[in-house]
């Protein structure tokens, strides 16, 4: 008997400790919700004063542009009058971007865009110097991203957009892309040998010195002039490119993974009126993969030979990491896919 009653007695001090355990867990995770939210606010209070700050900056870039005399190209008109908006293509850019200011080369000031006969339109890129690569503390980054420095000597024009599926029809004949449904988006599933021959035709028929960007002149492109991993700063969100949205950088938050490409000109342009420098397809650069030098360099064309080809700016994918200004991505010259397009540039000699 009492062996009994101290087997109860034990039993009832077990349930005790083991209710005081559940109150203290349940205790704990009040408390760390609590501190979560607390976390989250500090965290969103901290996201709109920089956002604010960003707004204001940007405002005051586009208002000391608008005040500055530029070279219009022949599309160009008085501000009273509205540009019209290309078909079908979204203009999310005024007033968060600013047009590139052309230099003079040789005595010559370029324009600073220019459409050619299929359509394309180009932006001028002037000549400059900026950090090549992504600094050892960045978040995702990778061990190729050595941080050098590199100056580019020449301006030069760059795509606006990636190619449409509208200009490969135009130019090749045919339309090979996977995602198809929509007009202007861009042209998808192409190798970089294929990019080699539209750029043959291009040459043919608009008798301009077309090519696809190096490395160094793209991740030059797409900073246009910053250093964050992103040409919008820090994170980068849904709303501004297209990506595996599932995924998150840095402080920035869950959105869409469309799972599929978008219209060119969808999302917002950098600071040089370049869209769609991060997400939706990734693009061919010139250079075979290789190693970064660690020295400075001046208009660096990549290996003289290798096996593979260097792609950039990530695709509709890709986690947001893979889509930074620094991302390289590598592949051999015939290998086709749904994520990989194409950017094309030329300069004026």
């Amino acid at each position: 008997m009492e062996s009994i009653r101290k087997s109860a007695q034990e039993s009832e001090q077990s349930y005790v400790n083991r209710a005081k355990v559940l109150d203290k867990q349940a205790q704990n995770e009040i408390d760390r919700r609590i501190q979560d939210a607390k976390v989250r606010a500090a965290e969103k209070a901290e996201r709109d004063k920089a956002a604010a700050k960003s707004k204001a900056g940007v405002l005051n870039a586009e208002a000391k542009w608008r005040s500055q005399p530029h070279v219009e190209d022949a599309e160009a008109r008085p501000e009273s009058t509205p540009k019209p908006k290309e078909s079908g293509v979204t203009d999310n850019t005024a007033p968060t971007t600013t047009k590139a200011t052309a230099p003079p080369i040789e005595g010559i000031a370029p324009s600073t865009h220019y459409t050619n006969g299929v359509g394309m339109k180009f932006v001028w890129i002037p000549p400059g110097s900026f950090l090549m690569g992504s600094p050892k503390e960045e978040e995702l980054r990778s061990d190729d991203e050595t941080q050098h420095k590199v100056t580019l000597t020449k301006g030069f024009y760059m795509g606006v957009y990636t190619v449409t599926q509208e200009q490969w029809q135009e130019v090749m004949g045919d339309n090979p892309s996977f995602f198809k449904g929509e007009k202007h988006l861009p042209v998808d599933d192409r190798s970089w040998d294929d990019c080699q021959e539209f750029i043959k035709k291009m040459r043919d028929k608009d008798k301009k010195a077309y090519r696809l960007p190096t490395e160094a002149e793209w991740e030059y492109a797409c900073r246009a002039g910053t250093t964050t991993p992103f040409h919008f700063g820090e994170t980068i969100s849904t709303g501004q490119a297209n990506y595996q949205g599932e995924f998150v950088y840095g402080r920035g938050m869950k959105g869409v993974f469309r799972n599929k490409t978008t219209p060119v000109g969808s999302f917002p342009a950098n600071a040089w009126g370049l869209h769609d420098m991060h997400g939706n397809v990734w693009q061919w650069c010139q250079d075979w993969r290789g190693e970064y030098p660690r020295k400075n360099v001046t208009d660096p064309k990549g290996p003289e030979n290798g096996e593979q080809r260097v792609l950039r700016g990530g695709s509709w994918m890709d986690i947001p990491g893979d889509c930074r200004s620094a991302s390289r991505m590598w592949l051999r010259p015939g290998h086709r896919n749904t994520s990989s397009g194409l950017r094309v540039c030329f300069f004026l000699d």
